[in-house]
């Protein structure tokens, strides 16, 4: 599951097994749902918002990512390219406030790790991460670059980095 915080208070996105993305939100001690966004053929594995809350990112286990507009309740466009279940996804914004939807970077147990444009939507890079499937990715913004660190299935654990031009 991921959170959000909105005008209205927190709204998180919670997978399920049934390849839906259910949003909800906080009402006092309770829940109450939102919406539900339909658009995994199988299991939705991963989930990322990007910094305002109004896009949400799902992976699922078919190797897609969707791009959903939160506000509209749509999904936007879809990403394809990992062959297997999707493991973690990321935002990274873009310099350039605005003008650029910013980038994805995604890995999958298909052993890949990948960099998707937003408005290119498009893959512009990938590149393998080891023998394993990749079970977890971490990033940190740094100065002038994302350092991203991968966790494998065969215990190899690798370093990252992606420039940020300004």
């Amino acid at each position: 599951s991921a959170s959000e915080e909105n005008g209205a208070g927190r709204v998180y996105a919670v997978a399920y097994a049934d390849g839906s993305i259910r949003l909800w939100a906080e009402v006092g001690m309770e829940g109450a749902e939102l919406v539900t966004f339909n658009g995994h053929r199988k299991s939705a594995t991963a989930l990322a918002w990007d910094a305002a809350g109004a896009r949400l990112f799902s992976g699922g286990a078919e190797g897609e990512i969707v791009v959903w507009d939160v506000i509209g309740e749509v999904g936007l466009f879809r990403l394809k390219g990992h062959r297997g279940p999707v493991t973690a996804i990321h935002w990274l914004d873009h310099p350039s406030e605005g003008a650029h939807p910013g980038w994805l970077v995604t890995t999958s147990k298909d052993g890949l790790i990948k960099l998707w444009d937003l408005q290119l939507r498009h893959c512009v890079q990938t590149c393998v991460v080891g023998r394993g499937e990749v079970v977890s990715c971490a990033i940190r913004e740094g100065d002038g670059a994302w350092w991203i660190v991968t966790g494998s299935g065969d215990g190899e654990c690798k370093g990252w980095e992606i420039q940020r031009d300004e």
